[in-house]
């Protein structure tokens, strides 16, 4: 059908276990130059915890330039988002109309309020039924009574889906993640036979380690 509409087309055979080796290539790229602490996002992206590192870029703004121009110059087209959450940056970055954004702390709230439902990374069938039921926006869940969203889905594990992937974005619960790579472990030591009493004795110490 495609090559019926367009028959210059060029196409070639899905590899996905091709995508995901370069998926990881790019986060290892990512972990030298941004942040040690990363994962993947799905099949299509990255998240990093870039704590403490946007000073060294020149602020947050000039840390997601940066980004996106070494991908771009690498051939990768990219949507990036900076918020305080992990499901607010995973929302901002697939479904914002900005391809780089960022959120100013305590913002996350509003920012995420006019996106799609399923921005919150709700499983198809979840969203189907929002949407049935006219919550088609993450604002409109804002307001809604939690104890009403279990006796409008008529299951206890589906309206806690909800709530916890709304949390999540939002900050009100923690999102565990595994960092993808383990941050190096750098230790020296230095025994003494006795306790250091005074601040040269320190110094010295540092300086031989």
């Amino acid at each position: 059908d495609a090559r019926a509409i367009c028959p210059a087309l060029l196409t070639l055979p899905a590899t996905p276990g091709k995508d995901q080796d370069a998926l990881l290539d790019l986060a290892r790229w990512a972990s030298c130059r941004y942040s040690p602490t990363l994962n993947a996002d799905g099949n299509d992206g990255l998240w990093l915890d870039i704590t403490g590192v946007p000073h060294l870029f020149g602020g947050e703004q000039a840390l997601l330039a940066d980004i996106g121009a070494r991908l771009a110059r690498a051939g990768f087209t990219a949507r990036l988002a900076l918020a305080e959450t992990l499901g607010g940056a995973h929302a901002l970055a697939r479904y914002a109309r900005n391809a780089s954004i960022v959120v100013p702390h305590g913002e996350v709230e509003p920012a995420l309020a006019p996106l799609p439902v399923e921005a919150l990374r709700l499983e198809p069938e979840i969203v189907t039924l929002l949407k049935r039921l006219g919550l088609k926006r993450i604002g409109q869940l804002y307001a809604l009574p939690r104890t009403s969203l279990e006796r409008r889905f008529h299951a206890k594990e589906t309206a806690e889906a909800v709530l916890c992937r709304l949390d999540q974005a939002l900050g009100r619960r923690k999102d565990p993640r595994v960092p993808l790579l383990r941050s190096p472990d750098f230790v020296a030591r230095l025994p003494f036979p006795e306790p250091l009493i005074t601040h040269e004795g320190v110094l010295a110490g540092l300086d031989h380690l």
